[in-house]
């Protein structure tokens, strides 16, 4: 049993030692901005009078698509991204906190999020 602990824990060394802070960031604000851009589409396709269900579904599954090319890109998948994070927070941190673009970047990005996260709660809202 402790063999394949130290098996385990040795390979997951392995998965990760390509994964550093700069890669971290340059994967999140990829990923972040895929998601934007989906929530977009779809409220762009919500405002429309003739977005169907089917039509908003494609939408999302082709902004899935992609998310999970980027993962495959960057050679990880979001449970190994996941997995480095908690085990680098501290450099994460640090990384971020003195890199005055990525802080402008991860701070676009998140009021976008917000603005369609918003966008999308209110038309939600006014269809029931």
């Amino acid at each position: 049993m402790r063999q394949i602990i130290i098996m385990v824990l040795g390979l997951s060394a392995i998965v990760l030692a390509d994964m550093t802070p700069q890669k971290y960031w340059e994967l999140e604000i990829k990923i972040r901005a895929l998601t934007i851009d989906g929530m977009q589409k779809r409220v762009e396709c919500l405002e429309e009078s003739n977005c169907s269900l089917d039509r908003e579904m494609v939408i999302f599954d082709k902004s899935q698509e992609k998310i999970v090319q980027i993962f495959k890109e960057f050679d990880t998948t979001p449970s190994k991204e996941l997995v480095y994070e908690n085990r680098n927070k501290k450099l994460i941190e640090e990384y971020f906190e003195n890199n005055q673009s990525i802080q402008e970047e991860i701070d676009s990005l998140k009021e976008k999020f917000e603005n369609y996260s918003n966008q999308l709660s209110t038309i939600m809202e006014n269809r029931s």
